[in-house]
C-alpha cells in the first residue's frame, strides 16, 4: 500500500510540499486520507502549519484550521508558533 506519509531524502513529504507550493486541491486530497500525519515536524522544527504562514497560502491555512489535527502550538526549534509570523 502507498505510505501517504513517506518523505524524500530531504526529509519533506507530499503534503508539507504541496503546501509550500500553495497546491490547494491537493492538500484537500491528502488531508481527506486518516493516515496523513498533519504534524510531520522538518528540520528546524516547521510543521506545514508554520510553512503555509510562512508562504501566505490563506486559502491553505483556512483549511488546515477547519481540519482540525494541525497543532497551532508546535514551536520551531527557536520557540516561534505559526501565529508569531
Amino acid at each position: 500500500s502507498l505510505d501517504i506519509n513517506w518523505k524524500s531524502t530531504f526529509g519533506w513529504s507530499a503534503f508539507q510540499i504541496s503546501c509550500f507550493h500553495g497546491h490547494l486541491s491537493i492538500v484537500e486530497m491528502l488531508l481527506k486520507d486518516s493516515r496523513l500525519e498533519v504534524n510531520q515536524i522538518l528540520k528546524g522544527g516547521a510543521t506545514a502549519l508554520f510553512i503555509v504562514c510562512q508562504m501566505g497560502h490563506a486559502a491553505i491555512l483556512e483549511l488546515l484550521l477547519k481540519d482540525g489535527r494541525a497543532d497551532v502550538n508546535l514551536p520551531l526549534d527557536g520557540g516561534f508558533t505559526p501565529f508569531y509570523i
